[in-house]
């Protein structure tokens, strides 16, 4: 193993500006107006949800931004790797955290910790991990390990996400399976406010990663010299984030949840807190 730091690297500036350019920008654009919309959502309709993915939203955005500031020269190859790790690394967690909080009012207390709650906490933990070693090895020891590490991880993110998601609707999927009435009354409004079926929210989701995988498995063979490339899937993948944001934005409306308790679980109106989890009420509540 070599054991010298590894020199700081900055590709020569792409051959095709103008191509470039325009699509790191329409990147920049399609975030922002993301941004605006999820913030304009969460100031008339506040709950912790829609504030994480504000959150969330303006850290897509500055890396979104700072990629563009490659194509000259502004920000090197280096420093833009770090940022985006750091970046990853927030958003990875962030958006376990926030979906861990929609999926508990799915949930009663006694089985909201299981085994898909556990292996989302273990992958998380792996990708953060394995993220940060990518970072020491790129700029301290082996540029070419970190690197590999590094490409490894931003396609295996992805798990992590889908994880989560998958435990805050396994029980919605679960209830169409069987049909049975004694799951969470929260569960079944769902499947009412879907307009094609109760795992719209995770099929939509897997998509959108999905192709964030393949928009970098597109770009990994391919050396830095294609810088042109990097940048492109970087627009590319931030945009993907950000259209990921919308599906947590618009999640079901309290009003739904309420009819169907009324309608299927009347012993339960009295729950003002629909759950356990997170309240997402879209006229009541700022909590």
């Amino acid at each position: 193993m070599n054991s010298t730091p590894a020199e700081p690297a900055n590709t020569p500036l792409i051959p095709d500006l103008l191509v470039t350019t325009v699509i790191a920008w329409l990147g920049v654009a399609f975030c922002s107006l993301s941004c605006v919309v999820i913030s304009y959502k969460a100031f008339q309709e506040y709950n912790r949800l829609r504030f994480g993915c504000v959150v969330l939203g303006a850290l897509v955005l500055i890396l979104c931004v700072v990629n563009t500031q490659r194509i000259w020269g502004n920000v090197t190859d280096d420093q833009y790797s770090i940022f985006r790790t750091i970046n990853l690394i927030l958003f990875i967690d962030l958006m376990v955290a926030i979906t861990f909080d929609l999926g508990g009012r799915f949930y009663l207390p006694k089985d909201r910790v299981n085994v898909l709650y556990w292996s989302t906490i273990v992958a998380t933990a792996i990708v953060n991990v394995m993220l940060i070693m990518a970072v020491v090895l790129q700029h301290m020891y082996t540029s070419a390990m970190g690197t590999t590490i590094d490409k490894v991880m931003r396609i295996c993110w992805p798990v992590s996400v889908f994880l989560a998601y998958w435990y805050a609707f396994h029980p919605v999927i679960k209830i169409k399976k069987v049909g049975s009435t004694e799951t969470h009354s929260s569960v079944v409004a769902v499947g009412i406010c879907s307009a094609n079926d109760d795992i719209r929210y995770l099929t939509g989701m897997g998509v959108l990663l999905l192709l964030h995988i393949i928009a970098v498995l597109i770009v990994i063979p391919y050396p830095p010299e294609y810088k042109e490339l990097n940048i492109i899937e970087s627009s590319f993948a931030t945009a993907l984030r950000s259209g990921l944001l919308g599906f947590y934005s618009f999640p079901p409306s309290a009003t739904v949840i309420l009819a169907v308790r009324r309608r299927f679980h009347r012993d339960s109106l009295n729950d003002k807190h629909l759950g356990p989890g997170i309240r997402l009420p879209d006229n009541d509540s700022n909590v």
